[in-house]
């Protein structure tokens, strides 16, 4: 009987899909998703399954199938993503299925956190990112951030941030956060955001990040007798995720007990075809600023084409695109990606456009058709969660580095056919000795920066020109 309703299933999510309609079959990734997802909703009550699917998998198209099909039942559904550029992404995927979305709501995170409707049925994409739903909802946390122009900066940095460090993070003792908090409510950025901190100050507990090279510091105050809830659904809450977030990570940011959850055997990747349209570089030697923006504009001369560069400093993005459009008119810089998608659509709008950002939403998620070279401009260097300062926990950032990783890389060959390659302007060795295993990258080269900007003109001089036919003798450092 059950293997009747399975196979009904699969027909009726075959007829909705035009893919599948026009090619005949599912990704392999696609079909061990759905196979995955109908048993956990068959055979499980647990509130929250999680499922694991690797980048660039299909996963959009397989979300907006299982939507249609919820919504088709009477089931009020939502799709949850964690930025406006996903939501688009999503209205783009609908398409792709028999009818669209008509009675899927497709929410950002913040929405979903104002909103009161319940549903019956929620699917998150990228759900790692939930990590953030805890800073989102200001009765749970107070974020003020400050800059080197603000008069409080200059004591908090010489307070916390020791001789020579260039980056600190760490929660603060209540005597200490007490002093800080009575200096920030006395600025008047600050006072309106901290007045519920002030009321009641021994409720919360603070938390202090200063990058000293972006002379940046934020200070949040988080109660510290409070529990984020996520809003769960009436019946089931499915999260996918290439990276999901552990048990003890939902219980903190999302307030989901660990008996609510229910985990799907992970996916593994058949992406063979990857390693022969994509080739990454690493650069071996240091450059300084000014040498690095010479070899932004070598590259973008000697490729001509779309290039995303991703960096994990706002103030070094913003540096690099002041430098980069006094000769180049091509440039695009998106600070806070949320709130920029004009200047997304400018940059789209050029073949050879050339976008500057920091938002972590273009490390992850998005899809930009005709994008054939990322840089990594900086190591992807994560900022250590609150989860991980409260436990007074070690923070070496490995599991989120090589996350960024392989997500920055990954914005390139994000389908068949397509072609690229990613540029990190970093020796990989001192960032992710896991690499080899992590990235994915059979095809990694290390290169110097002379080198490197040889290679992408003998890549980009034929467009028709195949990855698989750079040699040896092209690169001498192939791993």
């Amino acid at each position: 009987m059950q293997r009747i309703k399975k196979r009904k299933w699969f027909s009726d999510l075959e007829d909705l899909s035009v893919p599948f309609r026009k090619y005949g079959c599912f990704l392999p990734e696609q079909r061990m998703l759905l196979e995955r997802v109908h048993d956990k909703l068959t055979h499980t009550n647990k509130p929250v399954l999680v499922f694991i699917a690797p980048p660039a998998s299909g996963k959009t198209h397989v979300i907006c199938l299982l939507a249609r099909t919820l919504s088709g039942t009477n089931q009020s559904t939502a799709i949850l993503v964690p930025n406006n550029y996903l939501k688009h992404e999503f209205d783009i995927a609908q398409t792709e299925v028999s009818g669209g979305l008509p009675d899927v709501d497709i929410i950002n995170f913040s929405e979903y956190l104002r909103d009161r409707k319940r549903y019956d049925f929620v699917l998150a994409d990228e759900a790692h990112n939930l990590k953030s739903f805890l800073e989102l909802d200001t009765s749970l946390t107070r974020t003020v951030n400050l800059t080197k122009a603000d008069p409080a900066y200059a004591d908090i940095a010489s307070r916390y941030l020791s001789p020579g460090r260039t980056f600190v993070a760490q929660q603060i003792s209540f005597a200490s956060a007490k002093d800080l908090l009575r200096s920030l409510a006395s600025l008047p950025k600050c006072s309106t955001q901290l007045r519920p901190v002030t009321k009641d100050p021994t409720s919360w507990s603070c938390f202090v990040y200063i990058w000293a090279d972006s002379a940046i510091c934020s200070v949040s105050f988080v109660r510290a007798d409070g529990v984020c809830r996520l809003k769960l659904p009436t019946k089931r809450l499915l999260m996918f995720s290439a990276f999901p977030l552990s048990e003890n990570e939902l219980e903190f940011y999302c307030g989901i007990p660990k008996d609510a959850v229910e985990r799907a055997k992970s996916i593994s990747s058949s992406a063979v075809w990857r390693e022969k349209q994509r080739i990454c570089i690493s650069l071996t030697d240091s450059l300084a600023p000014d040498a690095k923006i010479d070899l932004f504009k070598s590259i973008i001369r000697q490729s001509n084409t779309r290039i995303l560069i991703l960096f994990n400093s706002l103030r070094s993005c913003q540096e690099a695109f002041t430098e980069l459009r006094k000769s180049l008119h091509n440039v695009f810089m998106i600070a806070h990606g949320s709130k920029d998608q004009a200047t997304y659509q400018r940059f789209l709008r050029r073949t050879d456009g050339i976008l500057l950002t920091a938002s972590t939403v273009f490390w992850e998620g998005i899809n930009i058709g005709g994008l054939r070279l990322v840089i990594l401009a900086e190591p992807p260097i994560p900022r250590p969660h609150l989860l991980d300062l409260r436990k007074r926990k070690i923070i070496d950032g490995r599991i989120d580095t090589i996350r960024r990783l392989q997500q920055g890389l990954g914005r390139v060959c994000r389908r068949k056919g397509e072609w690229g390659a990613g540029v990190m302007f970093f020796d990989i060795d001192k960032t992710c000795k896991q690499y080899r295993k992590t990235i994915g990258v059979k095809r990694l080269l290390k290169l110097r920066s002379w080198e490197c900007v040889l290679l992408l003109h003998k890549i980009f001089a034929d467009r028709s020109l195949s990855i698989e036919s750079v040699s040896k003798s092209d690169a001498p450092e192939v791993i």
